[in-house]
């Protein structure tokens, strides 16, 4: 962005680049985009526009900003790719294996809902394709009875029927395997150019191959990076622009020992789970791998159960950690239907992943005060204290090398100290748009308590069942199947306002 005589120029190196240098000049002028769609934007109203004399360059820290989209996809997935735009970020993760009530690929469904790939392209905005989507390429049921040597030999049996069912994994030592993945990956790309990534993370679970061809490349990584490396060394000969991403992950965390990795179109995403330590990110940069990024799930998972949590500190934390040691960027899990119950992390990671220089309190009191306006005390006062009572389930720090539990199992008084806070931020609320979008976050806190308990009282039933005092483990019982319902119909109630 540079003035030049009465002129202001907004320029970039791609066309998604000039779009992003567009709306960082709208937020000189006070716009920010706060929430997928018109409820969380903020755009002030001028009779007159000034601007100081320009002549700003940016360049994002990392090169990969991607969300990993865990839901079925909408039309209303739309508000979310012009939000990723707005704030910066450039790649969208969809999955390629079949989700629960689609008939086809989640990928297909995608590109069939009106107006996503549109909205992708028009933004210049990078697609990836995958994720934990082995059996995509050889499917168990096109392959197991004539192709068993596929798949995983696991105590003695292979595939399917060793462990864990779909979650069992492929005989990566198998040349014809990778050749036939190759192949279908290429055919894939030119039936999907839009697609810039294809991902080939492990499945999600274990039932890795113990049969002596694998056994004897070395560790489990090193098995699976023989599979990886055939299969992107064959794509690039072919398509040398597409890039194979793949997943340190589970029994395949840990960087190779023995075999270096293809380096020529690979990106390793590095899985939080187990806890990634910094000499595991540094063993995977020193690997041959051309790019490492991370797999992150600020915004909560399955076990989080929507949950409200906020972790800025440790967002913060983690980016700057993996800025200085040369990663690529991250890929966080995500999903549009509960964005309130991590709205702060949201806009926190956005601002971050594109400058971690930027100072916390900066990032956050822009959030603060832009969304919450009149609220913006009270509100960073309520969010400063969801953040010190940690996840309502698993989370993990890269710096600290150590996983913290907070489940529901905490005393009341805190539940009721956020519930005085949001209070205090409802009252303070004065225009419509604050109160409405405090009004969320009270859908959050309430779902929270309802939680909190229905816990309680399968905490006090068991406590009484154990002392043997029956009839007041049956009240406590019968008090929580009343909550549990209680909960289901918030849940029914409010489940389209992406709480």
């Amino acid at each position: 962005m540079k003035t030049v005589g009465p002129n202001i120029v907004v320029a970039g190196a791609t066309g998604r680049a000039t779009l992003y240098a567009a709306y960082a000049l709208l937020e000189r002028l006070g716009c920010r985009w706060c929430f997928p769609g018109k409820y969380g934007e903020v755009i002030p109203k001028r009779s007159t526009l000034k601007f100081a004399p320009l002549n700003q360059i940016e360049k994002p820290a990392f090169s990969y900003r991607t969300f990993m989209h865990h839901a079925f996809v909408t039309e209303e997935t739309a508000d979310w790719i012009d939000w990723m735009a707005k704030n910066r970020m450039n790649c969208f993760l969809v999955t390629l294996y079949p989700a629960k009530g689609y008939k086809g690929q989640l990928y297909s469904e995608f590109k069939q809902t009106p107006g996503l790939l549109e909205a992708i392209q028009k933004r210049g905005m990078l697609i990836e394709a995958g994720h934990h989507a082995s059996y995509v390429w050889t499917p168990p049921k096109e392959f197991y009875e004539k192709k068993p040597e596929f798949f995983a030999l696991v105590n003695g049996k292979r595939g399917l029927v060793a462990i864990e069912g779909p979650r069992a994994q492929l005989c990566f030592s198998n040349e014809e395997l990778a050749e036939l993945t190759a192949e279908r990956i290429i055919t894939f790309s030119r039936a999907n150019p839009e697609a810039d990534i294809i991902s080939l993370y492990t499945n999600d679970g274990y039932g890795y191959c113990e049969c002596e061809a694998c056994k004897a490349i070395g560790s489990k990584t090193d098995a699976y990076m023989l599979y990886i490396n055939r299969v992107a060394e064959r794509v690039y000969k072919v398509l040398p622009d597409k890039r194979i991403s793949f997943l340190s992950y589970s029994h395949a965390s840990a960087p190779p020992e023995r075999l270096k990795v293809f380096g020529k179109n690979t990106l390793c995403t590095i899985a939080t789970w187990p806890p990634p330590k910094v000499n595991r990110l540094k063993g995977w940069l020193a690997s041959g791998v051309k790019e490492v990024a991370l797999y992150e799930y600020y915004m909560g998972s399955y076990s989080d159960r929507s949950f409200p949590w906020a972790c800025p500190k440790a967002i913060d934390d983690e980016l700057k950690t993996i800025h200085k040691l040369g990663l690529a960027g991250v890929a966080s899990q995500c999903e549009l239907d509960n964005w309130t119950a991590y709205a702060v992390n949201y806009w926190v990671f956005a601002r971050l992943i594109w400058n971690p220089t930027l100072p916390l309190e900066d990032v956050l009191a822009d959030y603060y005060g832009h969304y919450y306006a009149e609220a913006a005390g009270p509100m960073q006062a309520y969010f400063e204290y969801l953040e010190s009572m940690g996840r309502f389930s698993y989370s993990w720090n890269v710096v600290e090398e150590k996983k913290i539990r907070c489940n529901l199992n905490i005393p009341e008084k805190k539940i009721r100290k956020l519930d005085e806070l949001l209070s205090v931020g409802e009252k303070a609320a004065a225009g419509k748009a604050v109160r409405a979008r405090i009004r969320r976050d009270r859908i959050c806190i309430d779902y929270l308590k309802l939680a909190w308990t229905r816990e309680d009282a399968a905490r006090k039933a068991t406590k009484l069942l154990a002392a043997a005092q029956l009839p007041d483990a049956v009240e406590q019982l019968q008090r929580g199947v009343k909550v549990g319902r209680a909960c289901l119909e918030h849940l029914q109630r409010y489940r389209n306002e992406r709480v």
